[in-house]
């Protein structure tokens, strides 16, 4: 009989220790709309690997900053995030994963196949860039902190946009209330 289900493959990560033992298998939580990928649901894990907490997503994963907090909340100094993009998105998507670096306070290195791959503190600055449209020998080096470092963000939020929308609420309200003289 022949499978009338979709074709589904799978886009994953393995971290694989120095004796070529498989420690973890990571899955992309969040596929692109369309992509026939099946979607993880494996809970995030942050390795420690000489004193450095790593973690790491892929690709369009780090457009979603509910991922990105749970590395910041389980200690992740540096995040990787392998990544496939297009010159429509490039070099639109490494920033977007730079403001995720800044939301949660860690660096990340992001190699990316068809677009802009970077080396990103955790204040967003790129210390190291390369993109794969230009002419280059094809080796990005940088040095990442090994720590990362404390944000308001990672422990407040989206609770200031949530008071601006009620200060917004509030202010029109009483606008509509008073009187006109």
């Amino acid at each position: 009989a022949v499978s009338q289900a979709p074709l589904l493959y799978e886009n994953k990560y393995q971290l694989i220790n120095g004796q070529g033992a498989i420690l973890f298998t990571y899955q992309k939580h969040e596929p692109v709309p369309g992509e026939p990928s099946r979607k993880g649901k494996e809970p995030l894990q942050v390795f420690s690997v000489e004193n450095i907490r790593l973690g790491g997503a892929i690709c369009y994963d780090y457009d979603f900053p509910y991922l990105a907090k749970g590395f910041a909340q389980s200690g992740a100094n540096i995040v990787a995030v392998p990544s496939s993009d297009w010159r429509g998105i490039d070099p639109i998507h490494t920033h977007m994963a730079a403001f995720r670096a800044v939301e949660q306070g860690h660096s990340i290195l992001r190699s990316t196949r068809f677009g802009l791959s970077a080396a990103m503190l955790p204040t967003g600055e790129m210390v190291a860039k390369m993109s794969s449209f230009d002419q280059n020998d094809r080796i990005m080096m940088a040095n990442l902190p090994t720590k990362g470092a404390w944000t308001l963000y990672s422990v407040i939020g989206d609770v200031w946009i949530y008071l601006s929308l009620g200060f917004v609420v509030w202010f029109l309200f009483n606008a509509w209330r008073k009187p006109n003289p």
